[in-house]
């Protein structure tokens, strides 16, 4: 991955392994702000790419610039099964590589690994 806070990355992923088949959460920059934790209010800035094409499916960043995207309730299961486990921890300024297997994430229709880069711009705990 490439790109530092605050500017889209750039994710290549591994061709020579399968997709992770557990729920994958790491720190990439950890921030030094507030902890996200259950019920939490956090804006974002992310990417989403889907493992088996490397396509971007979804971003908030356009044109270079991002339009943060708010989060609200953080593991009330209103958010993606993957962001409500997978941001929980995550510090404000922190930037957070969450890859979700197809099993932990209903929302994907054709059954493919999800890779997010998500940026904890905010975070408000309860």
């Amino acid at each position: 991955m490439t790109g530092g806070l605050d500017n889209a990355p750039t994710v290549t992923l591994p061709r020579d392994c399968a997709p992770p088949t557990v729920l994958l959460a790491r720190d990439v920059v950890r921030g030094g702000g507030p902890r996200a934790v259950a019920g939490a209010s956090l804006e974002v800035s992310y990417v989403l790419v889907i493992w088996s094409s490397g396509t971007v499916l979804d971003s908030t960043w356009y044109a270079g610039e991002s339009l943060p995207a708010p989060v609200a309730d953080l593991g009330g299961g209103k958010l993606v099964r993957g962001w409500d486990e997978g941001l929980p921890g995550i510090r404000e300024g922190g930037r957070r590589l969450i890859v979700v297997p197809p099993a932990q994430d209903g929302d994907e229709p054709d059954g493919d690994t999800l890779v997010y880069v998500v940026d904890a711009l905010s975070v408000s705990p309860r």
